[in-house]
């Protein structure tokens, strides 16, 4: 499968912004009293946030508290296992992932998104796509975990077979199938162009057999890799919806977890071949300079390391003395979350584990740009 980044962009992009707190709230949504259970988690997270935020200077830990579980509570719990919120001086954010998250809050001047990102790395953006031979129901998921619901048909005409006699059977067969086929193409159209402005990583076809393997063949070459094609379902509403949404799922898994495997393997090759480094002090270092390509970072061996970033995320190092010579200030945050947000802040790909297949020094591994090794 081609390759594109692994990392829903706006949670990244969040890193690197100052905060003052993060908090993961489960958010129960199928039982009967989900409504009272998220009232008290959220009050929970309440009384965390003032704890972790009282006698900070200049911050009103209750007003703090507040703006955060707001947000918490606007955004609501249906359709999610886990709420993060990062609040920051001025504003807050809300993401929300269906993946089941610790509940707990960090204080600190980096978002904590470490688990999140692991999290949302166990898919990836893609189209489920339910097709017949006059058109398709199309579901997209898109990086920012938008949902998008599309229906694209063609003509009916001519699409149902019957059984003329004589002489006029082939000519009715040949239409048939000439209108199956500009449906098709109207379907393969814009399935092309939101997968391209929307970067999709993964087709997932389903539905009449013929249909499916005409839009696949109508699909351009640059495509091909990212289709799979589903055993069960299509339009019809015949009880398989769910079945089919489970199997769409699963292929959604398998992908995600084949990127993030083969970005693991990438950055360690080139770690192998003096085109990256690994631990705290070289990845520091080469993200300080703007040059790490892709960081892989293992969240249970960062776990108890940490770093000190100046003025900007991207000013950061190991030992803080090198903050200090260049007449900045040292403000030490926990290694995975400055270490994310530097990548944020340059524009490197980020692949986030909890599991790495390589044992990287302080969970830290990068390739870096140009392949150009640190000298």
């Amino acid at each position: 499968m081609t390759h594109s980044t692994l990392t829903p962009d706006p949670v990244l992009r969040r890193s690197a912004d100052r905060a003052l707190v993060t908090v993961t709230v489960p958010a129960p949504s199928e039982s009967t009293d989900a409504g009272d259970r998220f009232d008290v988690e959220l009050s929970n997270a309440r009384r965390h946030v003032v704890e972790l935020l009282d006698g900070t200077p200049d911050v009103d830990a209750e007003s703090a508290a507040d703006r955060l579980v707001d947000a918490l509570r606007a955004h609501g719990h249906a359709g999610a296992m886990t709420l993060v919120g990062v609040a920051g001086v001025d504003d807050v954010a809300v993401f929300a992932t269906a993946e089941t998250l610790p509940a707990g809050a960090a204080a600190g001047p980096l978002p904590a998104l470490g688990e999140l990102i692991a999290a949302q790395q166990t898919w990836i953006p893609h189209a489920l796509v339910m097709v017949d031979r006059i058109g398709a129901d199309v579901e997209l998921v898109t990086a920012g975990h938008e949902e998008i619901d599309l229906t694209v048909d063609g003509e009916s005409q001519h699409i149902t077979k019957s059984n003329p006699g004589g002489w006029s059977q082939r000519r009715f067969q040949q239409r048939a199938e000439e209108q199956w086929e500009e449906n098709l193409r109207l379907v393969a159209d814009r399935l092309t162009q939101e997968t391209r402005d929307r970067h999709l990583q993964l087709i997932a076809l389903t539905g009449d057999e013929t249909a499916v393997a005409m839009l696949r063949d109508l699909l351009p070459d640059d495509l091909q890799d990212l289709v799979v094609d589903l055993e069960t379902g299509g339009r019809a509403d015949d009880g398989s919806a769910d079945h089919v949404q489970e199997e769409a799922d699963a292929a959604v898994r398998r992908a995600a977890s084949y990127h993030r495997a083969s970005r693991q393997r990438a950055v360690t090759d080139a770690v192998g071949r003096g085109d990256g480094v690994t631990g705290r002090h070289d990845v520091l270092r080469a993200l300080f300079e703007g040059r790490v390509e892709t960081l892989v970072v293992h969240l249970r061996a960062a776990a108890d390391a940490h770093a000190y970033i100046g003025d900007e995320p991207t000013q950061i190092v190991a030992d803080s003395a090198r903050l200090h010579e260049l007449d900045l200030p040292a403000t030490r945050v926990p290694l995975a979350d400055g270490a994310m947000a530097a990548a944020a802040a340059t524009g490197a790909e980020v692949v986030v584990v909890q599991d790495a297949l390589t044992d990287y020094p302080d969970g830290l591994a990068a390739s870096l740009r140009g392949h150009d090794a640190l000298g």
